[in-house]
């Protein structure tokens, strides 16, 4: 009788032969031509998400310093103070795995990139300096993009939730991306460009942390050459910004006290403002409706994110009044009358193209006409489009409740002698950049961009040309990425005419979580993404339910990006096995967008519905990809 072999050399051959398929031994099934994913790493660090740590900082904030970051990754390259040369970023320590099987906490870590393969930090940053140096002299910066991997093996069914949710695969573009082991795990059109939307705040975040640094702070200050006598400023007071986007009526009133702290209780002479640091524009698109608030005025002199609240009722009719801390400054004025071409919504005089600058003896003011249908109560905010002068008319109103008297504001540059009277900071950039990423104000955006260029080239930009500038600066920076395609407008992603890929987007989330800004963890400031937010429009239960098949909340901390036909979701995912991974959705119907645009779509209620229900299935379809991924990584 012949004897059995023992049962665990029965065991070992089928570890053997089950090891032999996963190593590709086997042959593996059939790839799609149209979507791909690759195979997930077999053993690789577990990355368990934790509350993001503030960065260190030299400048010492108001409050206590934040503490360092506890980020595994590789530390951020100090700048070089001498010539603007760049650091060599810091080798990746190696990292014990950690339980995959722990919940994970509201907000992730950094990614531990780079741990599972040595020298995974195999570029350099560029410092400020270095990288204005460089896009001048046509170069590029030393920074990393992702690798470009071997194509996937395996298939992903993408095709069915794509139809599922009634888009043509042609209008879906999608990328995974795993930074520990350095390979694109799914993709579909990752290299065709869509409508970015707000997404676009994300490439311009990005610069800003790195050219300005997240501990930088933005000033606004009463500077004068004059003297001060007996407590009268004999010489002009000049009002003076650099961009600060979160100045309100709190800071500027901080402001005008520091005058009667520096004991000054009256001003002979005028009063002017100078925001010549930066450009400035009535409106950040020209193609939106003029009436819309989150399409405002820029300048470098700018108060409660550049709106006026305006109020009517049937008795006193409509009139501006104040926001918040911020009184209602001169200038501000509003009738009810024809409106061209008889619309119905409020129209600003001068048209915006009709300012200029050069033209304005004065400080220009801020004129509405509302259409006669407008009956009954109500309120609404307005766009501010000369930001300078109403920031101005609004600090005098200030001072004159503090018992400063100040002539009419007139716009100026302030002589080199001025002195510093007053001033008042801006929260740090990182803060800021947490509260864009957030709430997606296009006003900040286009102030953080704006702010970034003229750090990088020390030149005033338009929009257009600082949107330009960071497309170079991109361009020349990551390698392993084709960037002909990439074309952001603004910095906001407030334009039907911005263009990037997916996989464009995902080497930009990459570079800022591998090599961070001074400990910095990037993922830790984009918003928890649940799916069950008001701005989800469309058919609820696709929302609520997951056709993968997954339950509860997708860990998932992204940037969404929202206009009529343009949908846009990058960021982060914990995967099923514990990894941080980076990905990008992008989901465009340019036909029907263009169409919406030619008819004027804004001022039709069927219009603007059916563009709603769109966006519904395209959040639909982010959710489903998320769980997908989640599922199978």
């Amino acid at each position: 009788m012949r004897r059995r072999p023992p049962i665990f050399l029965a065991r070992a051959l089928a570890l053997l032969w089950l090891g032999a398929l996963l190593a590709g031994v086997m042959p593996p099934p059939p790839a799609s031509a149209a979507t791909t994913r690759a195979d997930p790493a077999q053993a690789a660090t577990t990355v368990r998400p934790k509350p993001a740590a503030k960065p260190a900082t030299k400048a010492t904030p108001a409050k206590a310093t934040p503490p360092k970051a506890t980020s595994a990754r590789p530390a951020a390259a100090k700048a070089s103070p001498a010539k603007g040369t760049p650091a060599q970023a810091t080798t990746p320590r190696k990292k014990s795995p950690a339980s995959a099987t722990r919940a994970p906490a509201t907000r992730p870590q950094a990614a531990k990139t780079g741990s599972a393969r040595p020298g995974a930090a195999r570029a350099v940053v560029a410092t400020a300096a270095g990288a204005a140096g460089a896009v001048a002299a046509g170069g590029a910066l030393a920074a990393p993009g992702p690798h470009v991997a071997t194509p996937p093996r395996a298939a992903l069914n993408a095709e069915a939730l794509i139809a599922r949710h009634g888009f043509s695969p042609d209008q879906v573009g999608f990328a995974l991306f795993d930074p520990q082991e350095n390979a694109w795990l799914e993709t579909h059109q990752p290299d065709q460009p869509f409508l970015p939307a707000s997404v676009s705040k994300v490439p311009t975040t990005v610069a800003a942390l790195d050219m300005l640094g997240p501990a930088f702070r933005w000033q606004t200050r009463l500077v004068s050459a004059g003297t001060v006598e007996n407590g009268v400023l004999n010489g002009d007071l000049y009002l003076i910004g650099d961009g600060d986007p979160t100045l309100d009526g709190r800071a500027l009133a901080r402001l005008v006290a520091g005058l009667d702290a520096a004991g000054i209780h009256a001003v002979r002479g005028r009063f002017l403002y100078d925001d010549s640091f930066l450009t400035h524009a009535p409106e950040i698109e020209p193609s939106q409706p003029g009436d819309l608030a989150y399409n405002p005025g820029v300048g470098a002199l700018s108060v409660d994110f550049n709106r006026a609240l305006l109020r009517w009722d049937p008795k006193t009719g409509p009139r501006f009044t104040p926001a918040g801390a911020t009184p209602v400054g001169d200038g501000l004025s509003v009738r009810v009358g024809a409106t061209p071409e008889g619309g119905r919504r409020p129209h600003f005089e001068p048209p915006p193209s009709a300012l200029t600058r050069a033209s304005a003896a004065v400080a220009p003011g801020e004129s509405w006409v509302l259409p006669a249908p407008w009956t009954g109560d109500g309120s609404m905010w307005l766009p501010v489009k000369n930001p300078g002068s109403y920031t101005a008319n609004a600090t005098r109103a200030l001072a004159r409740k503090q018992g400063l008297a100040l002539p009419p504001p007139e716009p100026g540059a302030a002589p080199p002698t001025a002195r510093v009277l007053a001033l008042v900071r801006s929260a740090p950039l990182y803060e800021i950049v947490t509260g864009v990423l957030k709430t997606s104000n296009n006003m900040v955006a286009e102030m953080i961009g704006l702010t970034t260029t003229r750090r990088l080239t020390g030149q005033v930009l338009t929009l257009d040309q600082s949107a330009a500038a960071l497309n170079r600066l991109y361009a020349g920076s990551l390698g392993g990425i084709d960037w002909s395609t990439f074309h952001l407008v603004n910095h906001s992603g407030l334009s039907p005419d911005s263009r990037a890929s997916p996989r464009q987007i995902v080497a930009i989330l990459d570079y800022a979580q591998r090599y961070g800004f001074h400990g910095l963890d990037y993922a830790a400031l984009l918003p928890r993404r649940t799916w069950q937010s008001d701005d989800d429009d469309g058919p609820a239960a696709l929302l609520a339910s997951s056709a993968v098949g997954a339950s509860g909340p997708v860990p998932v901390w992204a940037k969404t990006g929202t206009v009529y036909y343009g949908r846009g979701l990058a960021g982060f995912v914990v995967g099923g096995s514990g990894r941080l991974l980076t990905f990008a959705i992008f989901i465009s119907d340019l036909d029907r967008r263009a169409q919406f645009d030619a008819r004027n779509g804004h001022e039709s209620g069927a219009d603007i519905r059916a563009a709603r229900a769109w966006l519904g299935r395209a959040r639909a379809l982010e959710r489903d990809l998320a769980d997908l991924w989640r599922a199978r990584h």
